[in-house]
């Protein structure tokens, strides 16, 4: 219900609204096939935990636990 209430809603046809405090998320504008495409390619490939609605310190923790995985693997070897 949480994602319906920010994603979809009537918001998203005002052009200012933003999926997140940071205004690289939005619906894109109306346009052609390709704007759309390059909407999608100009976004980060690895976003920022804001957009999922996570606190910036879930970055840290996901960056700790995917060093500790990789520390783990390679001792194993």
């Amino acid at each position: 219900m949480v994602l319906m209430k920010d994603y979809y809603c009537e918001n998203i046809f005002d052009d200012n609204y933003k999926f997140s405090p940071s205004g690289i998320f939005y619906a894109p504008k109306f346009g052609e096939y390709e704007s759309y495409i390059e909407y999608a390619k100009n976004l980060p490939q690895f976003p920022d935990p804001e957009i999922f609605g996570f606190h910036s310190n879930a970055a840290i923790t996901k960056n700790l636990n995917e060093t500790d995985s990789t520390l783990e693997a390679i001792l194993l070897t």
